[in-house]
Order: structure tokens, then C-alpha cells, then sequence
């Protein structure tokens, strides 16, 4: 033990940080059990909040998709979140012919 410090006495306060700190948490979810069977049957999207700095075209979001299929993943920089349909719009055309073209190596 130190000597000649000052007895501190317990405080009756919690702060809400404290209680979040010892919160239990959920354990990770499993694996999905059904998966898609072909491409473009299940499409993971995401749009990320305005990111900083912009780019040097002044896009500040960006779209992912994710193709649960084989995995295969694409990002497009958007201006604003309304581009977003005419983004999955274009990713659905472009996969749709890529599988359609004989030499593709898509799947």
C-alpha cells in the first residue's frame, strides 16, 4: 500500500457509459443458411454517408453491390443519393450482359 494518500469514498453515481461498457452482447449471428443459387437472385447494396474529403469530381458517397451468388463485388461514387437507382439499374444491365456474352468469366 501507498501511505500518505487521501481516502477516497465509493460515489453513488453511474454514468451511462459505464452501464453500456457492461452490457451483454449478442453473440454473432450464423451464416445465412440459404444462399443464392444463380447471380443477380440476391443483391447486397450499401450506400456510405458523405464521405471527406470529396473526390476530385466532387462525388461524396459512394454504392457497393455485392452478388451473394459468387461474391463479387462493385463500387460506384455517386453526387447524391438519388443516383443511386439509375446505379443499380446500370450494375443489373451490365452483369445481364457479361453473363450472356459467350467468353465471359463472370460465373
Amino acid at each position: 500500500m501507498v501511505r500518505g494518500l487521501p481516502q477516497l469514498e465509493a460515489s453513488n453515481i453511474t454514468c451511462t457509459n459505464c452501464f453500456t461498457g457492461k452490457q451483454h452482447r449478442n453473440p454473432i449471428p450464423k451464416p445465412s443458411e440459404w444462399r443464392a443459387s444463380k447471380v443477380l437472385e440476391l443483391v447486397h447494396a450499401d450506400i456510405c454517408d458523405p464521405i471527406q474529403p470529396i473526390s476530385n469530381s466532387g462525388k461524396q458517397y459512394f454504392l457497393s453491390f455485392i452478388d451473394d451468388y459468387n461474391r463479387k463485388s462493385w463500387v460506384y461514387l455517386l453526387l447524391e443519393k438519388l443516383e443511386a437507382l439509375d446505379f443499380f439499374k446500370s450494375y443489373k444491365k451490365l452483369v445481364k450482359r457479361k453473363l450472356k456474352h459467350p467468353s465471359n468469366a463472370y460465373e
